[in-house]
């Protein structure tokens, strides 16, 4: 059902895709995926309310998932708390107790690095747009071109050195 949703929203049926996603989530209440979709649907849609919902209850049973982690950021982000939605980033484990990579959607790495940006701080702005053009066959490039995404991360590479400097400047 996950997959049908995901086909019926890229042929733009939100509607039909998001009854394919509850029938998934009633088929397994354990299902992250399916209410992190749940969730970024109704973000998208400027429903945040719903959205905490799912994302609360996506976080109930995987308190590590990026994913939802992301989506949380994401809310923080839509409210302009974009210091917040740092801290959510920052805290959030990307590898599992035996450092093997979780898996996560790479516009993961999109996000923190804008929200890095917006609270000024460009060294991590740059590592993770530098982390998301290793993937450019990733989903996420689909509908954002990796050629602003290369600019973005020169950009932020730019005011990284600026503020170096201006730190070894101080002391």
């Amino acid at each position: 059902y996950i997959h049908i949703g995901r086909i019926l929203e890229l042929t733009n049926e939100p509607d039909y895709a998001v009854a394919m996603y509850k029938k998934a989530v009633s088929l397994n209440k354990l299902n992250t995926e399916a209410l992190i979709l749940l969730a970024a649907h109704f973000l998208n849609s400027g429903l945040r309310n719903r959205a905490l919902l799912y994302l609360r209850s996506a976080l109930a049973i995987d308190e590590d998932s990026p994913n939802a982690r992301m989506g949380l950021a994401r809310l923080e982000m839509n409210s302009k708390k974009f210091m917040n939605a740092y801290k959510i980033f920052r805290k959030t484990e990307l590898f599992d107790a035996e450092n093997k990579r979780k898996e996560y959607d790479k516009k993961f790495h999109f996000y923190y690095a804008e929200t890095a940006s917006l609270v000024g701080d460009y060294i991590t702005a740059e590592i993770q747009y530098t982390e998301l053009l290793k993937y450019p066959n990733a989903p996420f490039f689909g509908s954002f071109s990796y050629k602003v995404v290369e600019r973005r991360r020169d950009i932020a590479s730019k005011f990284a050195v600026i503020k170096k400097s201006e730190s070894e400047d101080k002391q």
